[in-house]
């Protein structure tokens, strides 16, 4: 309260750091809530939106409380221009696939089991060789029997490769869904192997591209391979979103050549990790290819991904 250049008494007033009531200067309580003045302010409980956004945004006041700062924002970055690769996804994809082996082996097991047998059987047929019989000479039913069994076995085998051909097309479409499916903490059946979503004929089409890529890479040098092992080989994930394949590749380059050495020693690992795997009579692969996939699926879900919901 203050006395004006009129003779008259104005009353300053302000409003209470608790409640937002308005007060008289002076008072050492609020008439409203009882707050005694000169306390320190309780922050308001910090929202937060959800980790997939790409930045968060922090309201430290609420609207009506008062303070110097009364709408302070502190904007959250998804993450930094290095060190984006975490090395910790490997344990965490290893773990991923002991949560649910059977559908990850056979992902694996059957198409190329399927193969294996299909080329085995093959591989006998152009080696058996029935015994010629000159004219004239007795034709037991044991060897006319025997010959039924080499001409079905190859007309077999054929169809055996034709079949783990078709099977592997689709559990390579079907593993980049579950994949993404289980790192989000969804459940995952063997049955769902047999269903690679819309976009399976896309996933394909990426398929071949990328490897096509690694190949002529690799034919040149090792090192353009290992480049399109590290920068176009992540973009399948966004491929089975229904994003255009070119569109996949460019977000997927766009995010990892903020960190192009640890893109590159990420993808040099996870390779050896496949190669290495081999040794054991490619028992190792039951393993590692899923867990590649997993990899994958990690690396959308912590930055591919999420930069994608940034830029949306």
């Amino acid at each position: 309260m203050v006395d004006s250049p009129f003779g008259r008494r104005i009353i300053e007033l302000f409003n209470c750091q608790q409640c937002g009531a308005q007060l008289q200067s002076g008072m050492r309580f609020c008439s409203q809530c009882g707050f005694q003045f000169g306390q320190p302010v309780p922050e308001a409980p910090v929202a937060v939106s959800p980790g997939w956004e790409a930045s968060q945004t922090v309201q430290t006041a609420s609207a009506q409380q008062w303070s110097p700062s009364r709408a302070s924002v502190q904007q959250v970055q998804p993450f930094s221009k290095a060190g984006l690769i975490k090395w910790g996804w490997f344990g965490e994809a290893w773990r991923y696939f002991w949560a649910a082996p059977v559908v990850w082996t056979t992902s694996v097991a059957l198409p190329y089991g399927l193969l294996l047998i299909g080329e085995g059987i093959l591989q006998w047929g152009k080696a058996f060789q029935p015994v010629s019989l000159e004219s004239g000479q007795d034709v037991s039913a044991l060897s006319v029997w025997a010959g039924d069994i080499v001409l079905a076995v190859n007309l077999m085998a054929p169809s055996l490769i034709f079949l783990a051909f078709l099977i592997q097309l689709t559990f390579n479409s079907s593993s980049v869904v579950i994949a993404k499916r289980q790192v989000r903490g969804e459940t995952v059946r063997v049955s769902d192997l047999f269903h690679p979503g819309p976009f399976m004929w896309p996933l394909v089409g990426f398929n071949v591209i990328a490897y096509v890529l690694l190949i002529v890479g690799t034919m040149i040098m090792y090192v353009p391979g290992l480049l399109v092992i590290a920068f176009v080989f992540p973009a399948i994930a966004l491929v089975a979103d229904g994003i255009g394949i070119g569109e996949a590749i460019r977000r997927t380059i766009e995010v990892l050549k903020q960190d192009i050495v640890g893109s590159i020693l990420f993808a040099l690992a996870w390779n050896l990790l496949v190669l290495v795997s081999i040794i054991p009579c490619g028992l190792g692969l039951l393993a590692t290819l899923p867990m590649v996939q997993l990899l994958l699926a990690l690396l959308y879900r912590d930055l591919i991904g999420r930069q994608g919901r940034q830029a949306g």
